[in-house]
């Protein structure tokens, strides 16, 4: 009896263990993916991609940086798929005009800036 509880629990976990067949547009944009210093921005870039985000752009002006989706495969309207969103330095004094902060942290302020719309 004992061998045949082992026996099942052993198959029971091999079947759960396994490994997706192949990868799906998450992973792939996650497998590159570097953590910041920032838990706003890393949040944000986390949850581009399970909104099936595939490409991010990034752009600096000045000493702001902005991140938005280009490219993504959900029929979704998703925030983080339509978004554009702006990174504040934590040292600025002020929000740039027409943002609305979302997150911050010891390293950045999150803001949302334009609403693009469906794509």
């Amino acid at each position: 009896m004992i061998n045949l509880v082992r026996f099942l629990s052993c198959l029971f976990l091999v079947g759960c263990a396994h490994s997706p067949s192949g990868w799906n547009t998450k992973d792939i944009f996650l497998s590159g993916f570097q953590p910041t210093e920032s838990i706003c921005v890393d949040g944000l870039i986390v949850n581009m991609a399970a909104a099936q985000c595939e490409v991010v752009e990034h752009q600096t002006f000045e000493n702001l940086r902005t991140i938005e989706c280009l490219e993504h495969s959900s029929t979704s309207t998703t925030g983080w798929l339509n978004h554009i969103f702006i990174v504040v330095p934590p040292y600025q004094d002020e929000l740039p005009s027409g943002v609305i902060p979302i997150c911050a942290d010891p390293n950045a302020i999150l803001t949302i800036v334009d609403f693009k719309g469906e794509r």
